[in-house]
């Protein structure tokens, strides 16, 4: 039975298929948008990742859904009208994400999050839903037919989203930047509808033209104007969007630092007259390491600015450093010091550890993506993957930052306890600090040996005149949370992730700190939040 005649002669089916494919791909770099748009305000999180992946398959059903009613009752200009209108709101996502997600800066951390994806980018994938289900119309001129193509234009449509998945995460985002990633998506998807609509004189295409041809002017200005951002008390010296995230340096003019953020998350700071780390912690870890001989062979998981690089180089070691972001190599011998002939492996830390031939001293991680950890490292089958690269009488330091009392805790105690079945004998280091707002001490930092280790023990004579007479560094009494039972804590385990779970009030609680503290300030100082 036929349903449809095609007009072949101005519809031709290969420029059909073409819009699909380019549709699927419109679709897949919306959602990389969509991300790296929300990241640098609301980060990475499970949470947020969640939220956008939702949403995109709302906009994607109810697009489906509107297309399939009014593909029965339209005239032929329907479906360009609706590419053009879609191209528009592509265009504009970062200006509009960016708008939006600074008035939600004051809502819940989940709901915030939930509004400014819903906002920005739920009505281009609307749109863009909508064009399968009228394209498979008018491709059907039978009903036999109907399902094969159907197939056709879902596959060609799936084929073009892969390929835009690896285009925009591993070139566009990371070389180009958000704004012009969006405006080339918005180009591509305007290019065919307004191929067919100028063809039949249409005015409201010339219209949308001369819209993009601003668009792309102010896009090009705001990203050129982006890589050096000076304001009264910041001044922005290093921007990158990546599949991994946002990075951004930053110096303060007025406290004389250099911080070097992920997401908008501080990650490294260091004060710019001595190039040294102003955390404590990696001074602390620095201090129990001086212990080992020179020449001890360090493995350090997680790179960040450098920071714990340059103390445990000072001391002689031989250091294997491997980050899974390449930047932060490129960032931390050009911005923070570290020396270019370090040895910087670019990996994932499980695969590194489970793949490296090679036994350490020492051993430290001290990773996170903005503020989430690595869910893949931190369970028993990751321990013990690392207790095969460790000496006998090896350190391993575990850089987690999280409460210590109270009902938050329970995650210190899972990672402790994971540890001890893990074989490790382990301590919490009394890295103790206030949670403003809560009853909760947080701390940051693990010991475990795979031998019984007492730290008092030793002779700290390489300790450094900072370690020492600044941070004041225990090495006799207070080294240890004296007694920390970790017996309430669950066994992490590959089967089941759940360190993002456990994470969920610290992750939420650090995020907003970082929304008042962080973000907020450089808005309002006029530091750009990507490019």
């Amino acid at each position: 039975m036929k349903i449809n005649k095609l007009d072949n002669t101005r519809e031709k089916i290969w420029f059909l298929l073409l819009i699909s494919f380019i549709e699927g791909g419109a679709v897949m770099a919306i959602e990389l948008l969509g991300a790296q748009i929300t990241a640098p305000f609301y980060g990475t999180s499970l949470y947020v990742w969640s939220a956008i992946l939702a949403i995109t398959l709302a906009g994607l059903t109810t697009g489906y859904f509107v297309g399939g009613l009014i593909s029965e009752k339209m005239s032929r200009p329907v479906l360009y009208y609706i590419l053009l209108i879609a191209a528009v709101f592509i265009a504009i996502m970062p200006i509009t994400g960016k708008y939006i997600m600074e008035n939600t800066l004051s809502y819940d951390f989940r709901f915030g999050a939930i509004v400014s994806v819903l906002a920005f980018v739920f009505p281009p994938l609307v749109l863009l839903g909508m064009v399968s289900p009228i394209i498979i119309r008018k491709l059907s001129t039978k009903v036999e037919s109907v399902g094969r193509k159907a197939g056709t234009v879902y596959a060609i449509s799936t084929i073009g989203g892969i390929l835009a998945t690896f285009i925009f995460g591993f070139y566009m985002i990371p070389k180009i930047g958000l704004r012009l990633s969006a405006f080339s998506t918005a180009c591509i998807v305007f290019v065919f509808p307004a191929i067919y609509l100028i063809r039949r004189k249409i005015l409201l295409t010339g219209m949308v033209s001369v819209f993009f041809l601003a668009l792309g002017f102010y896009s090009i200005k705001q990203t050129l104007g982006f890589f050096i951002s000076t304001s009264n008390n910041f001044r922005l010296i290093y921007n990158s969007e990546g599949i991994l995230g946002h990075i951004a340096i930053i110096d303060d003019n007025i406290k004389n630092t250099r911080a070097l953020l992920v997401n908008n998350m501080v990650q490294t700071i260091i004060n710019k007259p001595t190039g040294r780390s102003v955390y404590s912690y990696i001074h602390r870890v620095a201090t129990y390491c001086s212990v080992k001989p020179e020449n001890s062979d360090v493995l350090i998981a997680g790179l960040g600015g450098g920071s714990m690089v340059k103390e445990l180089s000072e001391l002689g070691f031989k250091i294997d450093v491997c980050d899974i972001d390449s930047r932060t190599g490129d960032v931390s011998k050009k911005y923070f010091g570290m020396d270019a002939n370090e040895k910087f492996f670019v990996d994932d830390a499980r695969h590194f550890i489970r793949t490296r031939n090679k036994k350490y001293d020492i051993v430290i991680l001290d990773m996170l993506l903005a503020e989430n950890p690595p869910t893949n490292v931190y369970t028993i089958e990751g321990f013990n993957d690392i207790k095969k690269i460790m000496k006998d009488d090896a350190f391993l330091f575990v850089h987690y930052q999280n409460v210590t009392v109270g009902e938050n805790s329970l995650a210190v105690k899972s990672v402790g306890k994971t540890l001890q079945t893990a074989g490790f004998q382990v301590k919490l280091l009394n890295t103790n600090s206030r949670n403003k707002g809560t009853s909760d001490n947080i701390s940051g930092m693990f010991f475990a040996t795979l031998v019984d280790t007492e730290l008092s023990d030793y002779q700290y004579s390489r300790q450094s005149f900072l370690a020492k007479n600044v941070y004041k560094i225990p090495v006799r009494d207070s080294i240890y949370i004296g007694n920390y039972d970790f017996s309430d804590g669950l066994i992490l385990v590959d089967d089941k992730p759940i360190i993002d779970h456990l994470n969920f009030n610290m992750v939420v609680g650090i995020r907003e700190l970082h929304k008042k503290k962080v973000i907020k300030p450089f808005l309002e100082d006029g530091i750009k939040m990507f490019k």
